[in-house]
């Protein structure tokens, strides 16, 4: 319903400059639009409709709230002309009782890598069955991550066009940590220690050492002719590695190897710790006391007996898409140390010392053909004598549904774009026959490397 309308309406629309019967009021006829600006300097009542104040109103609090938020973000510690500084924030992740634990770049977070298939899941999964740890499977975007950020500094173009954008390597750094930190806070259960396997992250050590000042690295060690004869005949496709070839494979290796080893010395020995898998096996128990001492976590008799926390909560998930997840279902044994033996062309045998000169460096005797890598324990003798048993059955369907991730079946952290092959189904490996014990007196390789202070 409309009300009729008075003189004064007529008049204020009269006297706006868009209604048909305005006219300027006098003083104001000069050329051009000028002529068409009323009279704000005339005297008479001022008017504002209902929607006027609200809108008014609005802005007034529109205003506030940008204030606040303004006085929020930036009112906590002065800064620099032209930079955004957020006040900082804890961030807090929570567990099945809701118990919240906090997450920042101060943490003492735990990285497990080396080259694939070098007992990589292994000791992620006895640190898993530590009922303060959680490391969970690969995240496979972490490497990725930290590989472009190499491709984008050592390009001379792309770093200088990064610098035209602003995108400094301060703005590259808060960023990938903040990545790398929120994936490894959620990607599974909430712990007071928080760990990450990438096997391939150990290629940036020294990066993520930069970006993570309190974080401890554990770098596995394997026999490289054990590793490359593993990613062959399990078809592991990894990009580089020719698995035709055991010449170019063990080539590979070495070079990968080498680079995580030396990160691994140039950050010290109180930051990276060297664990050779065969003493991992051998020795478990006295390994794995090294292993949490390093870390500074008390000690917790679980991490001997993983294979009883798989799948269970605050215990070891497995993913069926990974490689290893069939061997590591079980117990600690024997089974993998010297399969290779007996596999590998004549002239690569030959040739070992140098093609693989690391095996010398990491304390492997690369004419020694089959090695002789110590006597195990009573209880991993046992471990083994009961999978011969067939005591220990893989069941696939007893782990939890993983998302496969099309295209990858099995093969480790391909660089983007690259869709890998993945080639075979997954097996159940046999028992070997190297489970008899050892000899007493024989030469236990017991030393692994520690890098010079």
């Amino acid at each position: 319903m409309h009300s009729p309308t008075t003189a004064a309406d007529s008049t204020r629309r009269a006297s706006s400059p868009f209604s048909p019967g305005y006219h300027a009021a006098p003083g104001y006829a000069t050329p051009g639009y000028a002529a068409t600006l009323p009279n704000f300097s005339a005297p008479g009542p001022i008017m504002m409709r209902g929607g006027s104040r609200r809108s008014m109103l609005a802005g007034l609090c529109t205003f506030q709230a940008f204030l606040l938020m303004y006085l929020y973000f930036f009112s906590s510690a002065p800064c620099d002309k032209g930079k955004m500084i957020p006040k900082e924030g804890s961030q807090y992740v929570y567990d099945a009782e809701n118990r919240a634990y906090q997450y920042d770049r101060n943490m003492p977070l735990i990285f497990i890598g080396g080259v694939p298939r070098s007992g990589t899941t292994l000791a992620r999964v006895m640190l898993d069955a530590h009922p303060s740890i959680r490391c969970g499977e690969e995240t496979r975007v972490i490497p990725r991550i930290l590989a472009m950020q190499v491709q984008w500094r050592r390009s001379t173009k792309e770093k200088s066009r990064l610098e035209e954008a602003g995108v400094t390597d301060e703005v590259l750094d808060d960023a990938i940590s903040s990545f790398v930190l929120e994936v490894i806070a959620k990607h599974g259960e909430a712990a007071p220690y928080l760990c990450n396997k990438d096997p391939f992250t150990h290629k940036s050590t020294v990066y993520l050492s930069s970006l993570f000042p309190n974080a401890k690295f554990i770098l596995m060690l394997r026999d490289g002719r054990a590793a490359v004869h593993s990613m062959i005949t399990r078809k592991v496709t990894i990009t580089g590695f020719d698995l035709t070839s055991y010449r170019n494979s063990l080539t590979k290796w070495n070079q990968a190897i080498e680079n995580m080893y030396s990160q691994c010395v140039q950050v010290g020995p109180t930051k990276c710790m060297p664990v050779q898998y065969e003493q991992l096996v051998l020795h478990p128990k006295e390994w794995m006391e090294r292993i949490l001492t390093f870390l500074e976590i008390p000690w917790d008799e679980a991490v001997l007996h993983h294979q009883d926390f798989i799948g269970k909560p605050g215990g070891a998930s497995l993913s069926k898409i990974e490689r290893s997840t069939d061997q590591v279902v079980k117990p600690v044994n024997l089974d993998a140390l010297t399969s290779w033996v007996g596999h590998m062309p004549d002239d690569v045998v030959r040739d070992m010392p140098y093609i693989a000169p690391m095996l010398q460096r990491l304390g492997y005797d690369p004419r020694q053909n089959p090695p002789d890598y110590g006597k195990p324990d009573a209880v991993v003798l046992e471990n083994t004598k009961k999978l011969k048993g067939q005591e220990y059955q893989y069941n696939p369907d007893a782990l939890p549904v993983q998302v496969a991730i099309p295209g990858h079946p099995g093969d480790v952290n391909p660089p983007l774009g690259d869709a890998g092959e993945g080639k075979g189904q997954m097996e159940a490996p046999g028992v070997g026959e190297n489970a008899q014990e050892q000899p007493q007196g024989e030469k236990r390789m017991d030393h692994v490397p520690v890098p010079p202070a």
